[in-house]
């Protein structure tokens, strides 16, 4: 059985399709996501779920974010 995992370079791509048909960028998508800003409330909520999962998994695969950071400082050497 064949075994697909995430990128950075794969998610890139992914996160570009949202952006490009709901025209936000996924950093703006995201706050506004966690908010529940009205920014996003035309976008279906499977569609929100969807890119925010994507967005937070970009983020942790490029190291970045608060979890990421202190994931990477209790991992065992």
């Amino acid at each position: 059985m064949d075994r697909n995992y995430y990128t950075v370079g794969s998610l890139e791509r992914t996160l570009s399709v949202y952006e490009a048909h709901f025209g936000l960028d996924s950093s703006v998508f995201y706050d506004a996501h966690q908010a529940d800003d009205e920014r996003v409330a035309r976008i279906p909520r499977r569609h929100r779920q969807h890119w925010a999962s994507f967005y937070r998994e970009w983020e942790e695969l490029r190291g970045g974010g608060f979890a990421g950071q202190v994931r990477r400082q209790l991992e065992p050497a």
